[in-house]
């Protein structure tokens, strides 16, 4: 999944590990997106849980949203990719945080990817 430009967001929290937004543009189509993204989860281990692997309506566009829980050490992080079109782009918007910060951040971070626009 070549990447053509990407972002960082970081939210607030943990001054050491504060949720981020990373949002990057793919040059591939959004379900060849989607299913190297899964791959790349996939590769992550036995630990990783798939949590959802569904579409989900957000700011007009419908998203394929893929959440996973994992661990890497003692830290245990959820992520939640919402890979889609915008103005014919692929997208891929990735919330990352610690699990204890996931539910409280996934609001904000829906709101967000709901907010995408392409350029005027």
């Amino acid at each position: 999944m070549p990447i053509a430009g990407s972002g960082i967001l970081v939210g607030p929290g943990d001054s050491n590990d504060p949720p981020r937004l990373s949002l990057a543009t793919a040059t591939g189509d959004p379900a060849t997106t989607a299913a190297s993204v899964r791959d790349g989860y996939r590769r992550i281990g036995d630990g990783c849980q798939f949590i959802d692997d569904d579409d989900q309506p957000l700011g007009g566009r419908v998203w394929r949203r893929i959440r996973v829980r994992f661990a890497v050490g003692p830290l245990v992080f959820v992520q939640t990719a919402w890979i889609g079109a915008v103005d014919g782009r692929t997208v891929i918007a990735v919330l990352s945080s610690l699990e204890e910060q996931a539910a409280a951040s996934l609001a904000t971070g829906s709101a967000a990817v709901a907010s995408i626009s392409a350029p005027r």
